[in-house]
């Protein structure tokens, strides 16, 4: 059995990989952002079981967010307030019991590495781009 969290951001990487090419640092006078994601080909080349990922996963849509790291997932809901939720996916696929009470350390320290993702990233803040009137 596979064990690990592939991520659509692997995609690249994993054809990069596959194809043994190199990613370009630069477009003609652009610097390019560095390619987010790992590749994924000893998972599915070779009888590796483990996605190695060490770094976190991050993501945000219309002021949702979430960070993947290990067993954990924050989340947390525009519409709820930002509340954060915890999940211990190896115990929990189906994010059916928030533990944000019960480990707040996890929950402080996911929050930081989000906030420092975010700004790497420029991620705009929700509320200043939240459609108004009738679009909501």
């Amino acid at each position: 059995m596979k064990r690990g969290t592939g991520h659509l951001i692997d995609i690249a990487p994993t054809l990069y990989d596959f194809a043994q090419a190199k990613y370009p640092s630069k477009e003609g006078d652009l610097t390019t952002n560095p390619l987010p994601g790992i590749s994924l080909r000893q998972l599915l080349h070779t009888d590796k079981n483990q996605v190695d990922r060490q770094a976190p996963l991050f993501w945000e849509r219309a002021g949702n967010k979430a960070v993947r790291y290990g067993k954990w997932k924050l989340v947390s809901l525009f519409k709820e307030g930002n509340k954060p939720q915890l999940y211990n996916i190896d115990e929990d696929r189906g994010e059916n019991r928030d533990l944000a009470d019960q480990y707040p350390e996890i929950v402080k320290d996911l929050e930081a590495r989000y906030t420092v993702w975010a700004k790497e990233n420029g991620v705009v803040d929700y509320r200043l781009l939240k459609p108004t009137g009738q679009f909501r």
